[in-house]
């Protein structure tokens, strides 16, 4: 399966050649057709696309809940990748899923293709292309042939310009709520930003969960799901593995009544297997290893079991909140993610390219921890720290 970095490196490759071709042959035909671009009020199709990272996609369901209120009447079409269509089918209100295959080049081309050829069948004519630097994304939404098409638009993806109809400016000093919010008010939606309810645990998605459960040896107790993982978009984020078992030895200790359970997907049960291995004997009891055991539905149907969630990354700490979980999070150290800001920054200047250092405040602003009210999770474990409390505030 193609990883994050060899996905982003055939992009950049294939796509930007591309999509330049295709931006100059929009542009012809834009001055030729000279097509009117103003808002429909009863568009027969909206296609949302956004291929992967499952927190922003999770996200984007307030932008189609926000649509559906808008045009009641017409077919919402989501266009993601195989790795996140299982989150897509759990949000209501979308009427159908289009699928890229992302785990070989050649299962994507054809998937494209295939979705290409179901777009223009479909004729939507409003199209919102949510991926930010991807040339790929944008040439699907291009050749959709939608009348008008959404997208965002930052200085160092200048090689989309021309390609969408309207563009809004993706701030990354504001949350991806609000940046989502900006496209519904493009159309004359009412933006929305309660998570609560964009995703449903479904029966059987319960049942799995409460088999597989059974077969890790754990019944009706006390359950606090622990992620120690990100994705390998941006590794930096992970807590280091030695914080991770501090944490478990220490809340082990504090709470004998609670499990543990660490999660994980089957790409990550290795990592998470070597941490659980280096928890004393005594935390290991109290510890479970469920990394790689957990579908995707069956996690939604854990994740409204357990007592508390605490991740290292914002996809689990996404669903936890649409789910009603009390949450903490943990992400990686601001010192390390600013470090990693100066790195990039003295690349690209050792390679000749022009970039303008991160500023003070970008520094500062960098990798900034949401202070979470942690009143649920200390009443759903019935915990009071005793000792060195000012450490847990």
């Amino acid at each position: 399966m193609l990883s994050y970095k060899q996905k982003i490196f055939i992009d950049r490759i294939a796509g930007t050649p591309a999509l330049v071709i295709l931006r100059f042959l929009a542009r012809f035909l834009a001055v030729l057709l000279r097509r009117d671009h103003s808002c429909p009020q009863r568009p027969k199709a909206i296609v949302v696309a956004k291929i992967v990272g499952m927190g922003s996609i999770l996200y984007t369901t307030l932008l189609c809940r926000s649509f559906k209120a808008r045009f009641p009447g017409t077919k919402l079409i989501y266009l993601t990748g195989r790795s996140s269509a299982e989150l897509v089918k759990h949000v209501a209100g979308i009427d159908e899923i289009l699928i890229i295959e992302e785990q070989r080049v050649g299962a994507m081309i054809w998937s494209t293709l295939r979705a290409v050829l179901a777009l223009w069948r479909r004729g939507p004519e409003l199209y919102f292309d949510l991926e930010v630097y991807s040339s790929w994304a944008a040439i699907l939404a291009t050749l959709s042939l939608a009348r008008n098409r959404y997208g965002f638009f930052r200085k160092n993806v200048e090689f989309k310009k021309g390609i969408h109809t309207h563009t809004v400016f993706f701030n990354t000093r504001r949350h991806i709520a609000e940046i989502y919010s900006q496209m519904a008010l493009l159309v004359g939606a009412a933006p929305l930003g309660d998570l609560r309810g964009a995703i449903r645990a479904e029966e059987e998605d319960r049942g799995e969960c409460g088999r597989i459960l059974a077969e890790l040896g754990i019944s009706d107790e006390r359950l606090v799901l622990v992620n120690v993982n990100t994705s390998d978009l941006l590794e930096e984020r992970r807590w280091p593995a030695h914080r991770w078992i501090e944490y478990l030895e220490m809340a082990a200790s504090s709470f004998p009544d609670c499990r543990f359970l660490l999660s994980g997907s089957p790409s990550e049960a290795g990592y998470v297997t070597k941490l659980y291995q280096s928890l004393s004997p005594r935390t290991r009891a109290r510890v479970v290893n469920g990394a790689g055991a957990f579908p995707l539905p069956a996690f939604f149907g854990l994740i409204e079991r357990c007592r508390a969630v605490v991740t290292n990354d914002s996809g689990p700490l996404h669903f936890a909140a649409a789910l009603g979980r009390p949450i903490t999070f943990h992400p990686q150290p601001l010192w390390r993610q600013q470090a990693v800001d100066l790195a990039k920054w003295a690349i690209k200047r050792v390679g000749g390219r022009p970039a303008a250092p991160p500023s003070l405040r970008d520094l500062r602003s960098r990798g900034l921890v949401a202070r979470f009210d942690t009143a649920d999770v200390e009443a759903a474990l019935g915990w009071r720290p005793v000792a060195d409390a000012a450490r847990f505030h």
